[in-house]
């Protein structure tokens, strides 16, 4: 990790805040480093042992942060890392938003130059990389991670609004008030003068041309396989996720494929499964498939649920999201580290802008396209067993209605008793929820502009708990070329006859497993939530005696009490609102030290599990 304190004036760095930020780095390790009087920057440093960030510095240029670049090749793609990609970053970052667009990879970067006396902070199209900055009138910090600006406890209530309206944030505020996180896609010049620009945006125009089905299916798979490729470690294994469902099965799939065919040196070393058996979670039968197809060892991580063996050490990390997933973290990071590796594969992203849904229809007859409309209706209709009254109802109808009977079908559904009505008054409560947002898209252009939303959503969703200080987690999906080339097709290769992503499919022939290439849902694990607020009672109770966000006066301890009952005794609504309010709960309580007086759960107390999800390895083949 690392921070760089930047003085504005003479008295800049010496200034009360900016010694209290220093010695916040200091006290967690960070050493001083490039003590040079040409470079006008205190910097301060500690490596990891995955050397994640760099820096590059002489008398007339400094670049410091994260960089992974990608370069196509005619047989897929490869990256630059370390030194060598800072130094083409900060190149780019040079020449403006023109330039850095035309880089591809994950970066955030903070660079100095001396002959233009700027400095300036970049971060990735799609936010993979995270970057943090606090400007002050006598001096500008820019960190990894947020907390290292931070030298008060002052919380942003705008991000605790956003995180309890839909669980995660992108609006740039972090937890701590003083600072802020850089957009995705965008530079920041931060001195002489101070200008935000945003070089790369899903929403720009994209072309619908009807394409050769062949060629698009082709070019689907060139650039996944590039990706794919481009995530394996070169001198080492690397180690994926497998939940059994299409996305993570299609790159452990994709992976193997290519070491089979020698075009990578090494391919998975393993894969990792996590099994809810709870509800409709349990994917083994999919996992175990996709993993003897291949020959591949397989990990279950059995029975992991939020709060389990917490320990207040695992608690204290940066923001809110993964807070409560500290055993989950460790149990699955355990044996890829075990194995030697530090990379772990991830499905995530596919989603967002291959997930689509049906407000195509609307647009189709918002065209005057009703024929049209009426046969996609009956196609999902007919894949998903659903009447096609009732897709027309929630895809058509309903968001045809006036924005104020919508508004207030919002807040029928998002406004809970537990919250504050003062709260949701003054931070405009609704207007923040997923709902709301949906409603910003024109009539006639809600299937594009929604899963442009949902891309921009990517950075605020991405795994940033401890989980990913443990491992490196890597992203095929946010392959920058293959989310602009999706971006681009017309919606009947998303939505497919009901059966979505269908590009991913056709492409996967001959590489997936076939009754996985063609499921039409995957199991979730909502049943899990449930078992989580009776198992954990005891520390789920107390999280929700006194809260701290009831201080804050953004809920009402009572309410929130009676809401968690009624979750014990079958009710299913809401639980995801209830899951944001406990995960911040426990952040805040970690962070103002009030968590050394948490119970013991009741599986720690008897013993059963001593606090730690079962492991139940297989080597498959």
């Amino acid at each position: 990790m690392y921070l760089c304190l930047v003085p504005l004036d003479a008295s800049g760095i010496d200034t009360p805040s900016a010694r209290r930020v220093a010695a916040v780095a200091r006290q967690r390790g960070l050493v001083r480093t490039l003590e040079n009087e040409v470079l006008p920057v205190h910097v301060y440093w500690r490596s990891d042992s995955r050397r994640r960030y760099n820096v590059v510095a002489d008398n007339r240029s400094m670049c410091i942060g994260s960089a992974k670049l990608y370069h196509r090749l005619e047989s897929g793609a490869s990256t630059t890392h370390g030194a060598a990609a800072l130094k083409a970053v900060a190149g780019a970052l040079r020449n403006g938003g023109a330039s850095i667009a035309t880089i591809v990879g994950d970066f955030a970067v903070v660079a100095w130059d001396r002959d233009i006396q700027s400095w300036s902070i970049a971060r990735d199209a799609l936010g993979v990389h995270t970057l943090y900055y606090r400007q002050e009138s006598s001096w500008f910090g820019v960190a990894s991670h947020a907390s290292l600006l931070a030298d008060s406890d002052n919380i942003e209530m705008e991000y605790v609004a956003d995180y309890l309206a839909a669980g995660f944030v992108i609006s740039g505020h972090t937890i701590y008030s003083q600072v802020r996180e850089l957009g995705a896609g965008t530079i920041r010049k931060l001195a002489p003068s101070q200008s935000t620009e945003r070089f790369w945006n899903p929403l720009r125009p994209v072309d619908h041309t009807k394409r050769d089905c062949v060629e698009t299916v082709a070019e689907f798979r060139r650039l996944f396989v590039a990706a794919v490729g481009a995530s394996l470690e070169r001198d080492g294994p690397t180690w994926s996720m497998l939940s059994g469902g299409l996305d993570s099965s299609s790159i452990v799939s994709t992976a193997a494929k290519l070491h089979q065919e020698g075009t990578v040196a090494h391919g998975i070393g393993g894969t990792v499964t996590w099994v809810a058996n709870m509800g409709s979670a349990d994917e083994r039968e999919y996992s175990r498939e996709v993993a003897s197809a291949y020959g591949l060892r397989n990990v279950e991580i059995v029975d992991h649920w939020p709060w389990q063996g917490q320990d207040p050490e695992g608690l204290r990390i940066d923001q809110p999201d993964g807070v409560a997933q500290y055993s989950q973290a460790r149990r699955t990071a355990s044996p890829v580290l075990e194995d030697g590796a530090s990379v772990l594969l991830s499905g995530f992203g596919s989603d967002h802008y291959l997930g689509g849904d049906l407000s195509h229809a609307a647009d189709l007859v918002a065209h005057g396209k009703v024929i049209s409309a009426l046969w996609w209706l009956g196609s999902w209709s007919v894949e998903r067993q659903v009447s096609i009254w009732k897709l027309a109802r929630a895809y058509v109808l309903k968001p045809a209605r006036s924005r104020s009977a919508q508004l207030r079908a919002i807040a029928r559904r998002s406004v809970t008793n537990w919250m504050d009505p003062d709260f949701v008054a003054r931070v405009n409560f609704i207007a923040r929820t997923g709902r709301a947002r949906q409603m910003e898209a024109r009539w006639g252009q809600r299937f594009q502009t929604e899963r442009a939303r949902q891309v921009e959503a990517i950075a605020g969703q991405i795994e940033r708990g401890l989980l990913n200080s443990l491992v490196e987690l890597r992203y095929p999906f946010l392959y920058r070329p293959l989310v602009e080339f999706c971006m681009a097709l017309p919606p009947e290769w998303i939505l497919g006859d009901g059966l979505r992503k269908l590009v991913l499919r056709e492409a996967m022939r001959g590489i997936l497993p076939e009754r996985i290439r063609t499921r039409a849902g995957k199991g979730f694990g909502t049943a899990t939530l449930r078992w989580v607020m009776d198992q954990e009672r005891d520390r789920v109770d107390w999280l929700v005696r006194n809260p701290i966000l009831e201080e804050f006066r953004c809920v009402r301890s009572e309410p929130l009490r009676a809401a968690i009952e009624q979750v014990r005794r079958g009710r299913r609504s809401r639980m995801m609102r209830l899951y944001w309010v406990l995960t911040l709960e426990t952040w805040l309580r970690a962070h103002f030290g009030r968590w050394e007086d948490q119970p013991v759960s009741q599986h720690e107390r008897t013993g059963l599990v001593q606090g730690n999800p079962a492991l139940i390895q297989i080597t498959a083949g």
